[in-house]
């Protein structure tokens, strides 16, 4: 087969066209590797157009295998981060390098990217450890393991490994959010300082908000703005808070049990502040431990203080209160 030449465009440089001789059995790698080294690019940062058809860099297809001919125009395009200068990955002297398969894109060609050994043996690139990082943080991860062997990466020798300074930051922080959770902790939705829950209630208000002259209240289950305008501490009002869907299951299918010859569910929610409460042994009268209202379990009327007044406590309950439905 004879030599012919193709054009390729060398988009965002002075020299706006140039000819390269191929064959048509010349394979896509090696024509990427001959117009790099023409232009003088790194071949990893270049992409190849030939009309809307992508040249994968390291195909072995032939350039006939595209219907590329004699007079052929390419397109090369050199990739840059758009809008900001792109960050550097360095990668520490200390981390052996790896001619294996990268567990993450597969790659394996030193043109394309280089291949760095964790701590466990298993090569990977340095972008397909960010992207797995990253993936791993947003799925709430506190730990993170190797895929393949499942043993645990310390963060140190994650970042030794080209993280860049931004991934090296959303790492770090999104591990602390991500704990958040196991040790009771929240972060505010709105001012985004993180919260120790200091009760059991389900209500917070944000003391740092606060302080900057504006009132905030959030749930801790869910996140969301609370939105119950009630004496509650549980239920904030969102019809998706797990806790009020979790809660209304329990006061809807608890067990019965009979106090003073009446059959009532063995669970309410406390008529003030919604904390689920268990009839275990002993009279009507329950006394709510979280904002110490007492009520009646059968009829669910409340008394602040003396017992005495209580509108059923010199009648008894003649019929029990329907299951309670969360406002």
């Amino acid at each position: 087969m004879s030599n012919f030449s193709i054009f390729v465009y060398a988009t965002g440089r002075k020299t706006d066209k140039i000819s390269v001789a191929v064959r048509s059995t010349t394979k896509v790698k090696e024509f990427y590797k001959q117009v790099c080294e023409r232009l003088n690019v790194p071949q990893n940062i270049t992409t190849i157009f030939f009309a809307t058809t992508i040249l994968p860099q390291t195909s072995n297809d032939t350039l006939d295998d595209f219907s590329i001919e004699q007079n052929s125009t390419l397109t090369l395009c050199i990739q840059v981060s758009g809008g900001s200068i792109q960050e550097q990955r360095n990668i520490h002297p200390s981390v052996k390098r790896s001619k294996g398969k990268c567990i993450f894109t597969f790659e394996d060609d030193d043109s394309v990217s280089i291949r760095v050994e964790m701590s466990c043996g298993h090569p990977v690139t340095p972008i397909g450890l960010a992207e797995y990082v990253d993936n791993e943080i947003k799925m709430g991860k506190t730990v993170l393991q190797c895929p393949s062997c499942k043993k645990e990466w310390r963060i140190p020798d994650i970042i030794k490994r080209g993280l860049t300074l931004s991934e090296r930051e959303a790492l770090e922080v999104g591990l602390a959010k991500n704990s958040f959770d196991q040790k009771d902790f929240r972060e505010c939705p709105r001012c985004c300082v993180a919260i120790k829950k200091t009760d059991t209630g389900n209500k917070m208000n944000c003391n740092f908000c606060k302080s900057k002259g504006y009132s905030y209240t959030f749930c801790w289950t869910c996140k969301n703005d609370w939105k119950s305008t009630g004496t509650s501490y549980y239920v904030c009002g969102n019809d998706t808070c797990a806790m009020n869907t979790e809660l209304q299951k329990v006061l809807e299918s608890c067990e019965t049990k009979v106090i003073d010859n009446i059959k009532v569910p063995k669970v309410r929610a406390c008529p003030s502040c919604n904390k689920a409460i268990e009839h275990r042994h002993g009279c009507r009268r329950m006394v709510c431990p979280d904002c110490k209202i007492q009520f009646c379990h059968i009829c669910l009327q409340t008394s602040n203080a003396d017992p005495k007044r209580f509108p059923c406590y010199s009648t008894p309950c003649k019929s029990a209160a329907a299951r309670q439905i969360l406002q």
